[in-house]
């Protein structure tokens, strides 16, 4: 039934984000939100805000795919995503009594069948490529002077180093803590008078944070990515910082704050660009990006000799079926398949 009042598009967006935030994660809801304030904006722009019971939203819809197109420049492939965050909006506007049916079901029957979407894939380099960008990341110049900066050098080299050999997703990374690293051996308290290059590495493991996306939290560490690591903590406390368990791994900002997820993407393929191997503003396959480097390491362990299941549990997607959620894999045995199936970096 459809309330005789209707609420303000302010009320109604915060109602929809107050909904989204309760039923999804974080990262959905902002982009749920996201295309419910385009819609919104769609209709304001066509004269009819607060008009919730407007009767034909074809038009409008016709915009909104306009807008999404030809002005945001997405992909059939979001647009696919965008329909699904339109979908949900309208659910709820049904469930609050706002509108009394959802467009969007009908819409989407016509404009995103399967046939009309481009299958793009993401680029993918060969492994020699890689160790170039990589090499290319850790010469790390500073604009405002022009000179070489060593420690931001020795940062960027370890954070794609990492996304590189852990497959980790972009968002995993940034998030990660001092506490999130168990390497057999290291005590924090020692890291000051450690000397690295007599540090014997036994062993490691990466626990990384629980999200929807991610059933196998462990990420094997090698011997390259520890040091890697131990040399860039110890440049922070050269510089005088007092690291603790609860320390962000990896800082951004010089050196002041938790580095930023699109700052590494905008990095890199700055670093991509002049290896002609990034297009700014190209299609899928022609952009490169950090989710290509999880790529690469999905490659590197599908071609290894190593079995399906340690693939995907290195892989660390959500496991399904019954399988997957009773064959547990000890983390000596994903160490030792983490080292056959993924190479060691010239950088």
């Amino acid at each position: 039934m459809i309330t005789e009042t209707l609420p303000s598009d302010y009320q109604v967006l915060n109602g929809f984000e107050d909904d989204c935030s309760a039923m999804c994660n974080p990262k959905t809801a902002h982009k749920y939100v996201r295309m419910a304030r385009l819609w919104v904006w769609v209709l304001s722009v066509s004269k009819t805000e607060y008009e919730w019971k407007y009767q034909d939203y074809r038009p409008h819809l016709l915009r909104y795919l306009d807008i999404c197109k030809n002005v945001c420049k997405i992909s059939a492939q979001t647009w696919g995503k965008y329909l699904g965050g339109l979908n949900s909006f309208f659910l709820y506007l049904m469930e609050e009594g706002i509108v009394s049916e959802n467009p969007v079901v009908t819409f989407q029957k016509r404009y995103r069948c399967p046939y009309k979407i481009v299958q793009e894939e993401r680029q993918i380099v060969d492994t020699p490529t890689l160790e170039d960008i990589i090499t290319w990341a850790g010469t790390f110049v500073d604009r405002r002077n022009g000179k070489y900066d060593a420690d931001k050098s020795a940062l960027w080299k370890c954070v794609f180093v990492y996304y590189s050999k852990s497959g980790m997703r972009r968002e995993e990374l940034p998030a990660l803590n001092i506490s999130n690293f168990d390497i057999v051996g290291f005590k924090l308290d020692n890291l000051k008078d450690l000397d690295i290059s007599t540090f014997e590495f036994s062993g490691g493991v990466l626990n990384i944070n629980s999200h929807a996306k991610r059933t196998n939290c462990r990420v094997p560490l090698d011997k390259q990515m520890v040091v890697l690591v131990l040399e860039y903590w110890k440049i922070r406390v050269r510089r005088g910082e007092v690291l603790t368990l609860d320390s962000p791994a990896f800082l951004g900002g010089g050196f002041k704050e938790r580095i930023n997820g699109e700052r590494i993407r905008q990095y890199l393929q700055k670093c991509a660009v002049p290896m002609g191997i990034h297009k700014p503003g190209g299609r899928l396959n022609e952009r490169f990006s950090p989710h290509c480097l999880r790529h690469w390491f999905t490659t590197e362990i599908e071609e290894s000799p190593i079995k399906d299941s340690y693939v995907e549990e290195l892989r660390g997607d959500k496991r399904s079926g019954s399988k997957g959620r009773y064959h547990h894999i000890p983390t000596y045995r994903l160490c030792e398949a983490h080292s056959v199936a993924v190479p060691e970096l010239r950088v």
